[in-house]
């Protein structure tokens, strides 16, 4: 990849630890996809993409293959790549109402759209994915993502899956929570745009990097000689595959916005107890990652340390809570705090990771001795 480390324009509107890369000029995607996961890759990790599943990615990711496209397909890409701009400029144009800015730097003097194509996103909390993000906007104190998609089919009723993982993905990245799914649908006399906005919750997309975190250690353990048997890797499988679930459990899932294709029902009684038991469970759901995310915050505001456990005076676990801290542990400070805390990893075990390691984070069964380490 050929790229040369900088910070962006548009950086001091966002996370200011963001590493970036320029992408040079003659790189076409500048992305060297063995190095990490990329935002396409996101709903695959979590089992939610039907065309490339999790073991699929995961073997791509370990042997070096490149996914192989049809020419029909690799034209049809092309042509969506090419509409991209024009995606962008019409939802600039007719939703956010600001203006498209050629120059990154405009966004930090005024509203606007901008397409940062050029520039790698590395985030030193997740050292395992990258954003190369297709929109930046910011309106009315506002920052967030746009993810232009062109489909030569008929509008969707509703956003796939794996495009919102994509989007989470990024934003997670980015350090931003809310962003939109740009559609350009081209299965019509003329083209159709067509957008969904998405907000997250940090616990939202907290889940969607545990599992990225989860897949990339599964990686690191195989390409260090590890082979896991069949079993092991249906468990992986369905573990990330439940996380999947999980995250869009509490995903209020976007539809189409248009006014006019809406329609009105009458419901029977039946049926509107059924539609309050489920507007209820979304809402339960809802508060109860709200309130994922404040106990989360709090915890990691009180224990400065990557992975915590909580005990009883006599000693009987109640809890644990793995953060995003990576600060080394401070045994001392915590005892005379009265927390009892245990330390899984020190920084030379982190910076060497061994297959036993990397094969105890992947919770797999070997004939190697398992050891405590960092999930």
């Amino acid at each position: 990849m050929n790229t040369v480390s900088m910070r962006a324009p548009t950086q001091q509107l966002l996370d200011p630890d963001l590493e970036t890369l320029r992408i040079e000029a003659g790189d076409d995607w500048g992305l060297d996809r063995s190095q990490g996961i990329g935002g396409s890759e996101s709903g695959s990790v979590l089992g939610l993409n039907k065309y490339r599943g999790t073991l699929e990615l995961l073997e791509e990711k370990i042997t070096g293959k490149v996914q192989e496209f049809t020419q029909a397909q690799e034209l049809r890409m092309a042509c969506g790549h090419a509409l991209e701009l024009l995606t962008l400029q019409t939802f600039a144009r007719e939703v956010l109402e600001v203006p498209y800015c050629e120059d990154l730097d405009d966004l930090d003097h005024s509203d606007g759209l901008t397409r940062p194509d050029r520039y790698l996103y590395l985030n030193p909390q997740y050292p395992f994915a990258f954003a190369h993000i297709d929109g930046l906007y910011r309106t009315k104190g506002e920052i967030g993502i746009v993810d232009a998609k062109v489909s030569f089919r008929s509008p969707w009723s509703e956003a796939p899956e794996y495009y919102i993982t994509q989007l989470a993905h990024y934003s997670a990245v980015l350090g931003v929570n809310v962003g939109y799914i740009a559609g350009m649908f081209m299965d019509q006399p003329f083209p159709v745009s067509r957008h969904y906005r998405i907000d997250f919750l940090p616990a939202q997309l907290e889940l969607v990097m545990k599992a990225e975190r989860i897949f990339w250690n599964g990686v690191t353990a195989i390409r260090n000689g590890a082979v896991p048997s069949e079993s092991r890797l249906g468990a992986f499988e369905q573990r990330l595959g439940m996380m999947g679930e999980e995250f869009m459990a509490g995903i209020e899932i976007p539809t189409l916005d248009d006014r006019a294709n809406s329609a009105t029902v009458t419901v029977n009684n039946e049926e509107l107890v059924s539609l309050q038991r489920y507007a209820e469970l979304k809402n339960q759901v809802r508060l109860a990652y709200r309130e994922i995310g404040e106990i989360s915050d709090g915890l990691k505001e009180a224990v400065d340390a990557p992975n915590i456990s909580f005990v009883l005076p006599d000693g009987t676990p109640v809890a644990k809570k793995t953060t995003i801290i990576t600060n080394v542990l401070d045994k001392g400070a915590l005892a005379e705090a009265g927390i009892p805390v245990d330390a899984f990893y020190t920084p030379s075990e982190q910076v060497r990771l061994t297959t036993t390691k990397a094969l105890t984070k992947l919770e797999l069964q070997t004939d190697v001795a398992p050891m405590r380490m960092r999930a």
